[in-house]
């Protein structure tokens, strides 16, 4: 400043300086943290769904399993009453045979005996 500067002058400067200051304006721009913050909390809550989808999924699977087990076990043993059948009744395909076989001799004798008289 003028070191020859009038008084007038030198007040001015000093009323000037003595105004408040006003209230520096605040933009509301978000935190970029609070959105990547925002972002994660709702990958979190997306991520937690799918683990409970996948905990309900694991359960099935373990009873889906568990009832193959059985499944299994009942058809081995269906499988070995099968087997055990088909070896029972296989005498009985020749049945047939001994039936055809018994017809012709009992034929056999009654013509026989028809010829004897009798």
């Amino acid at each position: 400043m003028n070191q020859h500067a009038s008084k007038e002058t030198m007040g001015e400067e000093t009323e000037a300086a003595e105004v408040p200051e006003a209230d520096p304006v605040t933009l509301t721009e978000t935190d970029p943290r609070e959105a990547e913050i925002t972002s994660l909390k709702a990958q979190n809550e997306q991520l937690k769904g799918q683990l409970n989808e996948l905990d309900q999924a694991e359960r099935a699977k373990i009873e889906i399993q568990r009832r193959i087990e059985v499944i299994g076990k009942v058809a081995k043993r269906i499988d070995d009453s099968l087997t055990e059948s088909v070896h029972n009744t296989a005498a009985l395909a020749q049945l047939h045979t001994t039936i055809e076989s018994a017809t012709a001799i009992t034929a056999g004798l009654r013509r026989g005996r028809n010829r004897l008289g009798g």
